[in-house]
């Protein structure tokens, strides 16, 4: 192991370790207000109501965007366009959806109040009406023809599609694994590659 030059360090180390570091958190401007954001609990589900007078009773309290408020005043983005290849389908995204959630953690609604703690405050008490809507936890189901439509605006549950594979292939016949349907997650091929390896052994 070679040792590092006497002397050098990294850049800024004094001042955090002295605790004269700043972040990005420890800026403070005039007139600066706190974000906070309301996020669903599932991974597919309508939005029926989003209810904000309690979080706007809190003291502090400066306002509440919820779809409603934002989209009349933003554009459509549409991920995957405009694309360099012809794999990608885009489809319509907002930064607050519009009636209903695709995936869990999703925001529905963003707070703003005087303080970070007041924000998450009001955050709490933001009520959503949910309908909970069938939902896809892995890729294979996802791409069942059964399967739920998360986008409205897609046929299917696809959103790139292109031809991979033929070089993991390659390189696990040596081994003895004949490939015939290359498996989907990274994870499966390492099971693969250990397993070959343990009977090579």
């Amino acid at each position: 192991m070679t040792a590092a030059p006497e002397g050098r360090f990294r850049v800024g180390r004094d001042r955090m370790v002295r605790g004269h570091g700043q972040f990005l958190d420890d800026v403070k401007l005039p007139g600066m207000c706190h974000a906070a954001f309301v996020r669903s609990p599932h991974a597919h589900a309508a939005i029926n109501r989003i209810v904000t007078h309690e979080a706007l009773r809190i003291p502090g309290a400066i306002s509440v965007l919820t779809p409603d408020d934002l989209l009349p005043h933003v554009n459509a983005v549409r991920p995957g366009e405009p694309s360099v290849n012809n794999y990608a389908r885009g489809y319509d995204r907002y930064p607050l959806p519009k009636d209903k959630v695709t995936f869990s953690g999703e925001a529905v609604a963003m707070v703003v109040a005087e303080s970070r703690y007041i924000a998450e405050d009001m955050a709490d008490a933001v009520q959503v009406d949910y309908e909970p809507l069938p939902a896809v936890l892995d890729v294979d189901q996802s791409l069942a023809t059964d399967a739920p439509r998360i986008h409205p605006d897609l046929s299917d549950n696809i959103l790139f599609y292109r031809r991979f594979g033929e070089g993991v292939a390659d390189a696990l016949r040596p081994l003895g694994v004949a490939v015939t349907s290359l498996p989907v997650s990274p994870q499966r091929v390492w099971e693969l590659i250990k397993s070959a390896s343990s009977r090579k052994t």
